[in-house]
C-alpha cells in the first residue's frame, strides 16, 4: 500500500523545460514568476517526478529559450481521508465460557462508486474489501486498510491491531515463582494465586464444574485432595482471549526403586510430575539429561514425564527408594533416526519398528521383550 500519488507533467512543445510548484491547500499558493524561471520553482525531469502525499494545488509551464513562456496550467489533487472501518469483536463476555477463537466483523463504510478499499492481514496479500468482512483470528492480528480511487491521492494507510492476551500466570501456595509447568500434586494444596495483565479479569473451573470469575479475596482458587483438573482463560472487552492454560492432578503413585549399585544407572520417568517433585528429585539424586538434539549431556532444571535420567551412587552411598505421584502420559514420540533415551510406557510392548537397547550396568544390550525401567530407544 502506497499513500502517495506520482504525478506525470509533459508538454507539447519539443524541447521545452517544463517548471512547476505546490503547495498544500489551506497555505497560499506559491506563485509563478511572469517570463524567464525564477525563485520558487523546479525543474521537472522524468527521473525525478513530482510526489503528492496530501491534498495538494500544483502549476506548471512550460519555457524553451527564444520563445514565450507558456500559459500556466493549474491542477487540484484530492487525497481521500482514512477509510472509516468499524468492527465488531465476540469475545464471549461476560465469562460465560472459553474459547480460543474471537469472531471478528468488519464493516465497510458507504463510498463513493469508484472508491475502494484495500486490506491486508498480518502482512499478508492485498485484498479488495467487498462488504464485510468475517474473521476468526486465535493471535496477534494487524489489519491494515486504505481508501483508493485512480484520480485521488491514495489515503492514508489505517491500521487495527487486535491484541491477545498473554495467559495467566499462576502461582501455588508457598510458592511466589509464577509456574509455567502444567502438573501439581498434594505438595501444592491451598489457595492459589493467578495474575492477569492489568485491566483484564481471569475465568476459571475446577474439573468440570462451574466457570467462575477469579477474585483473590472474593473468589479465590483453592486446590484441594478433589482437584484434578484446573482451566483458566484471560479475557478483556476489545482484546482477544487468552489461550486456555490447563493444569493436571498428578496422582498416580510411583516408586523408583534405589540403585542396585554402585556406578552409573538410569531411571525411566513414567509421567509427567510437579515442579515441587522435580526439585526434590534433582536435589537428591542430581540426575543428568540427554538432549538428543544437540547430542549433549546436562544438568537438567526440570524432570519431564517420558525421559530417562542417568545418577551416579557413590560406593558408599545410602541412597534408598523414593516414591512420589506423577501424570501418566498417552504415548511417547520417537523421532525419525534419532536416539532417544526414555523408556516403554506402562512396560506392556515395544512399539512397531522401535529398537530397545537396554543399560546392564557396563554396556547397551537390544532386548526384545518390554523393559523394565529406562531404554535407549530408536526409531529407523
Amino acid at each position: 500500500m502506497i499513500n502517495f500519488a506520482t504525478l506525470e507533467i509533459s508538454s507539447e512543445i519539443v524541447g521545452a523545460s517544463i517548471y512547476y510548484t505546490y503547495s498544500v491547500v489551506g497555505h497560499d499558493p506559491i506563485r509563478l514568476p511572469d517570463g524567464t524561471p525564477g525563485a520558487n520553482t523546479f525543474l521537472y525531469s522524468d527521473s525525478k517526478k513530482v510526489t503528492l502525499d496530501r491534498t495538494s494545488i500544483v502549476k506548471a509551464f512550460a519555457w524553451k529559450e527564444g520563445m514565450t513562456v507558456s500559459p500556466i496550467r493549474e491542477w487540484l489533487f484530492i487525497k481521500l481521508p482514512l477509510p472509516q472501518i468499524s468492527y465488531s469483536l465476540n469475545i464471549n463476555l461476560p465469562y460465560t465460557n472459553f474459547g480460543n477463537i474471537n469472531e471478528l466483523t468488519l464493516n465497510k463504510p458507504v463510498l463513493e462508486d469508484s472508491t475502494t478499499i484495500k486490506y491486508q492481514i498480518n502482512g499478508g496479500e492485498i485484498l479488495n474489501f467487498e462488504d464485510k468482512i468475517d474473521l476468526k483470528i486465535d493471535q496477534n492480528t494487524k489489519i491494515r486498510f486504505q481508501a483508493q480511487q485512480w484520480d485521488r491521492i491514495y489515503s492514508d494507510v489505517l491500521s487495527q491491531t487486535f491484541e491477545k492476551l498473554p495467559v495467566p500466570e499462576i502461582s501455588f501456595s508457598g510458592n511466589n515463582t509464577p509456574s509455567t509447568h502444567p502438573y501439581f500434586d498434594e505438595k501444592d494444596h491451598g489457595t492459589t494465586t493467578l495474575t492477569a495483565t492489568q485491566g483484564a479479569i481471569i475465568i476459571f473451573q475446577k474439573n468440570e464444574g462451574d466457570i467462575q470469575v477469579y477474585d483473590e479475596n472474593k473468589n479465590p482458587l483453592i486446590i484441594d485432595v478433589l482437584t484434578t483438573k484446573i482451566r483458566f482463560q484471560t479475557q478483556q472487552a476489545g482484546k482477544l482471549h487468552s489461550d486456555i492454560r490447563e493444569f493436571y492432578r498428578a496422582d498416580t503413585e510411583f516408586t523408583l526403586p534405589a540403585p542396585e549399585a554402585p556406578g552409573w544407572s538410569l531411571f525411566f520417568l513414567p509421567g509427567e510430575i510437579s515442579e515441587q517433585t522435580s526439585a526434590d528429585l534433582i536435589e537428591q539424586w542430581q540426575p543428568i539429561a540427554y538432549d538428543n538434539q544437540k547430542k549433549t549431556y546436562f544438568r537438567p532444571d526440570l524432570l519431564r514425564g517420558g525421559n530417562s535420567y542417568w545418577v551416579f551412587t557413590p560406593g558408599e552411598s545410602t541412597r534408598s527408594e523414593i516414591s512420589f505421584h506423577y501424570y501418566p502420559l498417552p504415548g511417547i514420540t520417537v523421532p525419525a533416526k534419532t536416539w532417544l533415551l526414555s523408556g516403554i510406557l506402562n512396560e506392556k510392548q515395544i512399539p512397531e519398528g522401535l529398537q530397545a537397547h537396554k543399560w546392564n550396568g557396563q554396556t547397551f544390550q537390544p532386548i526384545s521383550a518390554p523393559p523394565t525401567g529406562a531404554a535407549w530407544l530408536y526409531k529407523p
